[in-house]
């Protein structure tokens, strides 16, 4: 049973993570409906209400998770944020501290004090995090217009300086994901034949599995490490760059999962989840 359910689970994780939030929604529910505490299906159904604008609806989920099993970081960062959307800051703000006082540990906790503003009196449980902050990402959009970085980037490709035009077509892509000169341009500074997609090239469901498991867990930072890991001998995984996608958006690192969504729109250009 206990398997069955696993499967379940990680069937319903790849159905939202393809943003088939009904199929999820299905799948996670059958197994709320066996084992109506369980901790991984409930913060699943929470989060796939709040994906698609149901905060309300999904804080009872949320709450039941982070009842099941307070141990895992994730489920107190879905639920405070989510208390955060509903304008609930003195909850949010009360749940924090709760958090911070069984020893629960996170860089983004601590963002969400700090969002709050609700200073911390020991930072030494979220070390790493002010040396951390991010600075705004320069884009020569900011600069120029389109059609002239689109030239510039051809330049520089003619020109030998294949980094410094692949990083000008990136730039456009942030801005702009569907811009199909930027597209092809990136796709043939990478080796691939302009107007040909790349040849897909997921990872067996065996290898697959663990790390959509390690998602769907509330443990973002190892789904990202393994998803990172098998990218080296699958870099033309769909799948592992839209879970490192949405793993660098859960851990607020929105470049990164610009950076992962983008290459999955390279590999296949009319994926839509990945716009």
């Amino acid at each position: 049973m206990e398997e069955i359910i696993n499967e379940t689970l990680t069937k319903g994780v790849e159905m939202h993570i393809a943003s088939e939030f009904e199929l999820a929604s299905q799948l996670y529910s059958s197994v709320i409906k066996l084992h109506p505490n369980h901790a991984d299906a409930n913060h699943n159904m929470g989060l796939l209400r709040s994906d698609t604008g149901n905060d309300l609806e999904a804080l009872p989920y949320l709450q039941k998770a982070l009842e099941a099993d307070t141990s895992i970081a994730q489920f107190w960062i879905s639920y405070i944020k989510v208390l955060v959307n509903l304008d609930k800051k003195d909850e949010a703000a009360r749940i924090l501290s709760l958090a911070k006082e069984v020893g629960v540990e996170s860089d983004e906790l601590f963002k969400l004090h700090q969002q709050l503003d609700k200073p911390i009196s020991n930072k030494a449980i979220y070390n790493s995090t002010a040396d951390q902050a991010k600075t705004v990402k320069p884009n020569i959009l900011d600069t120029v217009k389109l059609d002239k970085a689109l030239k510039i980037a051809k330049q520089q490709s003619k020109e030998g300086f294949l980094e410094e035009a692949k990083c000008t077509y990136q730039d456009i892509l942030d801005r702009f994901p569907k811009n199909k000169k930027a597209i092809d341009g990136i796709r043939a500074l990478s080796g691939t034949p302009v107007g040909k997609t790349s040849k897909i090239e997921d990872p067996p469901q065996e290898q697959l599995k663990p790390v959509i498991n390690l998602y769907s867990q509330g443990q973002t930072q190892e789904a990202l490490n393994q998803a990172s890991q098998l990218l080296q001998q699958f870099p033309n995984s769909v799948m592992l760059h839209n879970i490192s996608g949405a793993a660098h958006q859960s851990l607020g690192q929105l470049d990164a999962a610009i950076n992962s969504f983008t290459n999955a729109t390279i590999i296949k250009p009319d994926y839509a989840e990945g716009y």
